[in-house]
């Protein structure tokens, strides 16, 4: 039995003092026989009319099927509109920019939201789930708030070693595997991810390894061809960052990266392995579809590990980019890659790449660091036969360095880069960037192919040293 429709008085009384309350500024009513005529006949003629006691309750939220209260001022219908839950939260608050908050319905076909939002959790089809959630805008803001909560969970923070909180979100939200982008385990739990999840995270496209303590890095055990299997299932993983883990060989960390035919970044954080191989890994046939745009590599100690790794016609013809970092810290030395086509008329002796490095350090910077990385890079760049490069740009600068002096470790003996001086296919060019008198300055130099030797760039016999922006002559 409904309740009886206030009185006249009482609409007059009560309505601008909620949203006053409300707004936090004053109300007034334009025509508050109009008011009490509306809600009235609404009261009288529907069953889920407005009532002044609802209103109450839910402070500034009007009935989806009452007409707008004319007694309101023009700004003030548009905060009516705000959808708020029982327990304060605005169901609307996940909508897309630029969608109003008008012309809401609060009953979708006619059936409460709770029924809708057990509809949706029920629902095992991710189309389906979504064409659902978008039939009006409180559930298109259901949806949304889904897919983030579900999807946050997993990348914030490092799930434990059983899983539970994959098992848990994929028992409660049939469409969870359709909305995890990002994941975070343990080094321990990779094999238990890979067989037990393979087929089931579709859109899964970041997977992050990390040890699980604070101390030692994590060794993994020698990974078989059921879990390389298995882990191909994972088609649309297309970034992965394995941190602090011990591979038990070069080559089965090559294998696991290569199940993932769709990867095309690959991040390596102190990563390394027991045993090594002769040959690199990423000319075997299953290196085959490996196709990297990006590759990056964090090492502090051993960072000439990686030559066997990197040496690869097929993994150098596919980069565009390749960063070398001694640690994740800003202000350590760095070094960034870009391998690009060389232009037709530049070609020499069927070389088709040209090289790009920036090499950026400070002077509390490691020597010893450098000097393996400038190693690395010499065995990189002339290891395929025929040449692979026909130019090599290496530019190395010092942040806040101020004299030229700090770069004599390019000269101390042995030279750097043995393998580059005699190599004659290649041109290979040397930038020393350091400021000076508040300018900064370039010091370009050649490496000779034929002696091995640094030959200016400038015609009198010293490094030219050109002001920043301008060109060498």
């Amino acid at each position: 039995m409904l309740p009886t429709p206030p009185s006249h008085q009482e609409v007059i009384e009560e309505v601008p003092t909620m949203l006053a309350d409300h707004r936090n500024e004053e109300v007034h009513v334009v025509d508050p026989s109009q008011a009490l005529t509306i809600n009235v006949e609404d009261h009288n003629r529907q069953d889920g009319g407005i009532m002044l006691q609802a209103l109450r309750e839910v402070t500034v939220i009007p009935h989806h099927e009452s007409t707008a209260l004319g007694v309101l001022l023009p700004e003030v219908e548009s905060e009516l509109t705000l959808c708020i839950e029982e327990e304060g939260k605005d169901i609307l608050m996940h909508l897309p920019v630029g969608i109003g908050r008008s012309n809401i319905t609060m009953r979708p076909g006619g059936l409460h939201l709770e029924i809708w939002y057990l509809i949706l959790d029920s629902i095992d089809d991710f189309r389906s789930w979504v064409a659902c959630g978008l039939t009006c805008k409180v559930l298109t803001s259901r949806i949304i708030q889904t897919m983030r909560d579900v999807s946050r969970r997993h990348w914030e923070n490092v799930a434990s070693l059983d899983l539970r909180e994959l098992r848990r979100d994929l028992a409660d939200q049939p469409v969870a595997g359709s909305l995890i982008y990002d994941v975070r385990v343990q080094a321990p739990s990779l094999t238990r991810l890979v067989f037990e999840f393979a087929g089931r995270l579709l859109a899964l496209r970041h997977l992050r390894v990390q040890k699980s303590g604070w101390c030692d890095p994590d060794t993994l055990p020698l990974l078989r061809q059921s879990c390389f299997s298995a882990a191909s299932r994972f088609r649309n993983l297309s970034y992965l960052t394995l941190t602090d883990v011990v591979f038990w060989s070069l080559g089965n960390l090559m294998r696991f990266a290569c199940c993932f035919g769709s990867l095309r970044v690959l991040e390596l954080e102190n990563v390394s392995w027991t045993r090594s191989q002769g040959c690199c890994p990423a000319d075997e046939p299953y290196a085959k579809n490996l196709r990297l745009a990006l590759l990056k590599i964090i090492n502090r100690h051993n960072v000439s590990s990686y030559r066997t790794f990197l040496a690869s016609h097929t993994l150098l013809r596919n980069l565009t980019r390749l960063n070398i970092e001694e640690s994740s810290v800003s202000f350590s030395a760095h070094c960034h890659i870009r391998i690009s086509p060389t232009e037709r008329d530049d070609t020499q002796n069927g070389a088709q790449y040209t090289v790009s490095a920036r090499i950026t350090s400070y002077p509390h910077a490691s020597y010893k660091w450098l000097r393996a990385l400038l190693n690395l890079l010499d065995g990189i760049f002339t290891f395929p036969t025929p040449p692979l490069f026909s130019r090599i740009n290496l530019k190395f600068e010092i942040i806040n360095g101020t004299s030229e002096d700090m770069f004599n470790f390019l000269s101390d003996e042995p030279l750097p880069l043995p393998l580059l001086r005699m190599q004659k296919a290649t041109q290979v060019t040397l930038t020393k960037i350091y400021w000076k008198d508040k300018h900064l300055l370039r010091c370009e130099e050649e490496l000779v192919p034929s002696s091995g030797a640094v030959q200016p760039v400038a015609s009198e016999g010293a490094p030219h040293e050109v002001a920043a922006g301008q060109l060498k002559p």
